[in-house]
């Protein structure tokens, strides 16, 4: 049984750290994005990209993390066509909501 002082408990802690860190890091771009655009003015084809790269960054870290052993994960394209679809969605609703 694992106890405290065992590298077990602490290593499953540091990798949900790194999951959450990699999950945050997507919002965060949006976030500075948007404050950088209300100091200085950023043109609509880079606040897009910028939202773009997080999104696509965001539903891959989601699914990397917790869909990786779904019917999708045997077959690169379908898992390729699922990220972007998804991220597709995303973008759609944060260019709805910020633009």
């Amino acid at each position: 049984m694992p106890s405290a002082a065992s590298g077990s408990v602490t290593e499953s802690g540091s990798g949900c750290l790194r999951s959450v860190a990699a999950s945050l890091m997507p919002g965060l771009a949006i976030a500075l994005a948007g404050w950088l655009d209300d100091l200085r003015g950023l043109s609509a084809r880079l606040r897009f990209v910028i939202y773009g790269v997080a999104c696509l960054a965001a539903v891959a870290v989601v699914f990397l993390s917790h869909f990786s052993h779904s019917i999708f994960a045997g077959s690169i394209f379908l898992s390729g066509a699922l990220i972007a679809v998804v991220a597709l969605g995303l973008l759609w609703w944060v260019n709805l909501y910020n633009f």
